[in-house]
C-alpha cells in the first residue's frame, strides 16, 4: 500500500469517486491490489460472470470500478496491468469491462488495446493560475473560471 504523497492523491481520487457513485446510489466495493496482476487475479477472475460484477468498485489504491462495466484506474500504468489481468481471466477489454487511466502516458498508446485515458493539460492550468495572481497582484478580482485546469479525456480503443 502507498504511503506518502502518492497515498494522499489516491484518497482524494477515492472520495471523488465515492461521492459521484453515492449521488447515483451506486456502492463502491474496497479491493486492495500491488502493480501485479496476481493481486488482481481473484477480484477480475470473479467479474466473469457479469451478475457478480459490484455496482463500483475501489482498489486500493489505484483501480476505481464504475457502474458494472467501467474502470477508472489511478494511473495509466495500473490500468495496464488491469488490462493484463483482465484479458488473462477471458475477459474482453471493451467489450466486457472498458478501463480508463489516468495521467496520458506515451505507453497507453502503444500498448493494444490502446488505453482511453484522462488527464490535465498542466499548461493553460498554470497559465490561468499565473493570470489570477497577476490579476489579484494588481487589485484586481479572482477568477473563479476553472475550464483550464477541467481533465481531457482522449478517447482509445479500451473504452
Amino acid at each position: 500500500m502507498p504511503e506518502g504523497d502518492i497515498a494522499e492523491l489516491a484518497r482524494a481520487r477515492f472520495d471523488s469517486v465515492t461521492t459521484v457513485a453515492g449521488r447515483a446510489g451506486v456502492p463502491v466495493q474496497r479491493v486492495d491490489c500491488t502493480l501485479d496482476t496476481e493481486s488482481l487475479a481473484r477480484t477480475v477472475h470473479s467479474w466473469r460472470d457479469p451478475d457478480r460484477r459490484p455496482g463500483a468498485v475501489y482498489v486500493y489504491v489505484y483501480v476505481y470500478v464504475y457502474v458494472y462495466v467501467y474502470v477508472y484506474v489511478y494511473n495509466d500504468e495500473y490500468a495496464l496491468v488491469l488490462i493484463q489481468a483482465l484479458e488473462d481471466a477471458g475477459l474482453r477489454v471493451s467489450n466486457d469491462i472498458a478501463v480508463v487511466g489516468s495521467d496520458n502516458l506515451p505507453l497507453g498508446s502503444a500498448l493494444r488495446p490502446h488505453l482511453t485515458t484522462t488527464y490535465l493539460d498542466l499548461a493553460p492550468a498554470a497559465a490561468a493560475a499565473a493570470g489570477a495572481i497577476d490579476s489579484l497582484l494588481q487589485g484586481g478580482e479572482l477568477s473563479t473560471d476553472l475550464s483550464a485546469a477541467r481533465p481531457k479525456l482522449v478517447i482509445r480503443e479500451s473504452a
